[in-house]
């Protein structure tokens, strides 16, 4: 088994790249990663999907109950972190450095075959980060506001009115995945309000 030393990692559900992690987030260097290169096609089956890997790499990689691989193509690179059922649930990027470490290392090693299953599919994010937590927050609360408020943001936003609550609930849904500039203006009317 190949190793990559003293790497951050910033560990979420979805995939965020490197320039999007914040302040807070809990990031955390490790010192000693496993490495697995992989080809790309796997690469990015990978990257698309929760995976869940067999006994053998899941020892091999264990280590103080936390367990964490990484997995490059030579040209990407991610972390994952494993549960005790060997089922990927957080991802990583890396910061430039790191990243440039993992893939000149990668070019060193030999091509692993991999062996998982399938879970299911990873939420891929297209947006940038701050603009899927303000949808991912409207989406959330949009049914917890009162008839009044979800009255007014209606009308902030399409200059008319509608009576029936569901038609409201459904509209604004439908802009806030559609329209970012909108998204942004509710976010703004609401994120002081304590929903």
């Amino acid at each position: 088994m190949d190793y990559i030393y003293n790497v951050y990692l910033n560990f979420n559900k979805e995939y965020f790249d490197f320039y999007e992690w914040k302040d807070n987030d809990d990031i955390e260097l490790v010192s000693k990663v496993p490495i697995i290169k992989i080809d790309t096609n796997k690469f990015i089956e990978i990257i698309s999907n929760n995976i869940k890997i067999n006994d053998n790499l899941y020892n091999s990689i264990y280590n103080k109950n936390k367990t964490y691989l990484i997995i490059t193509d030579t040209r990407n690179a991610i972390a994952l972190r494993f549960n005790n059922n060997k089922e990927s649930i957080m991802i990583s990027s890396f910061n430039l450095n790191d990243e440039y470490q993992i893939l000149n290392k990668a070019k060193k090693i030999k091509t692993s075959k991999l062996e998982y299953k399938i879970l299911n599919k990873r939420n891929y994010i297209y947006e940038t980060r701050d603009t899927y937590t303000k949808n991912k927050y409207l989406l959330d609360n949009i049914n917890k506001l009162s008839y009044d408020t979800l009255k007014y943001i209606y009308y902030e936003c399409f200059n008319e009115e509608e009576k029936i609550y569901t038609n409201m609930v459904n509209r604004i849904k439908d802009i806030i995945l559609n329209n970012n500039l909108i998204c942004n203006k509710i976010y703004d009317i609401l994120n002081p309000i304590s929903l």
